[in-house]
């Protein structure tokens, strides 16, 4: 999630993510004019769109995952039947049931241990035609007679009838106080047109209606496009982040794939989107609300006909997440390259003393930062997993540093040490950094073999406990052995 502390999964990691989409459609466009007249003559269209979207991702690796999307509808496309009966006697066309389900693969470029402050991910998959292109209704033609089972209005039919090819390309970087991000999404449909006759044709009040020569008597199978810039605030610690973006949606003129032909109206409306989100643990919430500021409904393909189409003025956006699963070693994460062989530190032995600095640079050895008991954390910045420790190591510094605990960060990375000053602000976080460490050093002399990779010391500097890795819950046994530690030190005089 854009704004949290960890945009990444796990390898082995599940998500189930329920989204949902709705909207309300009656102002009609022509090119980028609004047509009023539409509304002063009460003959305006009213389109209805409620979908949900069941979706499933799993990790194979911290890089490459999995989406299955399962979407389900219940729409409608209302219109006066006779035009001049207004409201009173507009008629709804239904259409609801499953959608199209769409299956893709998607990879993160750069490596995810490496790359914690930006990264970006391109997709690739297919859309299965599973929805009902040829859902039914009955309702009169245009007159307001002769009501029939008919095909119901494109806009609302559950499917396409059509396979399709899905692309997308995303990425975030963070900055100081905040996570860019953007993201873009295409569905290609080879397909030229389906079977299912078009609302033309439909609402036709002749005996019957003419199959039209240029081939919009019958839908087509339209391409779609989506594309997101925008920008997330975390609120402090609190879980909360504030989003807002650039939204642009539509469905083009001209397929990628093939031809175009059949009924569509192509057209794009671009809008601005705030949203919320809220993450705790496992679980995601987030809403958004894309209000739309600039409608554009282009000329029909081949005939050039105007046409016009309704857009929304706004349209309301939520979803759930859940995590689930994940590696069953510790979450940790090192790159190194030949490293030497590690010292091992076992419980009552002695943590080697250090001389390095604090981001002023002044100096600190051991035993300048050593109190009744001492947390010394080996990490560095981009490091995800240090990252999804820090909150924790954070919450122990604030509550026993008054009972004399003692916590402090060493970087491993000399490459990442202009990072720290800007990942301590971003997160408002006090517990103290050395820094001049080399990576080599902290391998051999301290086993750091994985980061995080915290010791546990008592008064004189030997080890009580060391622990490689993160796993949600860690910090309940590590909080208990530092109560142990101040217990056994005695009170602070």
């Amino acid at each position: 999630m854009f704004g949290s502390s960890n945009p990444y999964s796990q390898a082995g990691e599940t998500q189930v993510n329920i989204s949902t989409r709705n909207l309300r459609s009656s102002d009609h466009y022509n090119g980028t004019v609004e047509q009023v007249a539409r509304q002063t003559a009460d003959t305006f269209v009213v389109n209805l769109q409620h979908m949900v979207d069941v979706s499933v991702s799993h990790n194979f690796t911290d890089r490459l995952s999995m989406n299955v999307g399962v979407p389900f509808l219940n729409s409608s496309w209302g219109i006066p039947m006779p035009l001049a009966g207004g409201r009173a006697a507009r008629v709804d066309q239904v259409g609801r049931g499953l959608g199209d389900i769409s299956v893709s693969g998607r990879a993160w470029l750069l490596p995810t241990a490496r790359f914690r402050s930006g990264n970006i991910a391109v997709g690739v998959g297919f859309k299965m035609p599973t929805g009902n292109p040829d859902a039914k209704a009955t309702f009169p033609n245009i007159a307001g007679t002769n009501p029939q089972l008919k095909p119901v209005d494109q806009s609302v039919q559950p499917g396409d009838g059509g396979w399709g090819l899905t692309m997308d390309v995303s990425g975030f970087k963070r900055i100081r106080y905040a996570t860019l991000f953007g993201s873009a999404s295409y569905l290609a449909n080879p397909r030229d047109h389906n079977n299912t006759t078009a609302i033309g044709y439909n609402i036709s009040a002749a005996a019957v209606p003419p199959i039209s020569a240029d081939g919009t008597s019958y839908n087509s199978v339209p391409d779609q496009f989506m594309a997101r810039l925008g920008g997330a605030v975390p609120i402090g610690k609190t879980g909360f982040a504030c989003s807002l973006a650039w939204r642009v949606e539509g469905l083009p003129r001209y397929d990628l794939i093939g031809q175009s032909h059949g009924f569509r109206r192509p057209g794009v409306e671009m809008f601005v989107e705030p949203g919320v989100s809220y993450a705790k643990g496992s679980h995601v919430y987030s809403v958004q609300i894309p209000v739309g500021y600039y409608r554009n409904r282009f000329p029909n393909p081949y005939t050039g006909n105007k046409g016009d189409a309704t857009f929304p003025k706004y349209i309301v956006l939520a979803s759930y997440g859940y995590r689930f699963g994940g590696t069953s070693k510790p979450n940790a994460s090192l790159t190194a390259i030949a490293a030497p062989a590690p010292r091992a530190i076992a419980a009552g032995g002695s943590l080697k003393p250090f001389k390095l600095k604090t981001l002023d640079g002044a100096p600190r050895t051991l035993a300048n930062v050593l109190g009744k008991a001492t947390l010394v954390v080996f990490f560095y910045p981009t490091c995800p997993f240090c990252n999804a420790a820090a909150p924790e190591i954070q919450r122990l510094h604030d509550t026993y540093k008054a009972q004399g605990l003692s916590v402090v960060y060493i970087n491993t990375y000399p490459s990442e040490e202009k990072l720290v000053p800007g990942w301590l602000d971003t997160h408002r976080y006090t517990v103290p950094v050395l820094v001049g460490a080399r990576l080599d050093d902290m391998q051999r002399d301290y086993g750091v073999e994985a980061t995080p990779t915290h010791y546990l010391l008592d008064a004189k500097g030997q080890v009580l406990s060391k622990h490689s890795g993160y796993q949600a819950g860690d910090s309940v046994a590590l909080e208990q052995e530092i109560k142990n530690a101040l217990k056994i030190a005695g009170p602070t005089r």
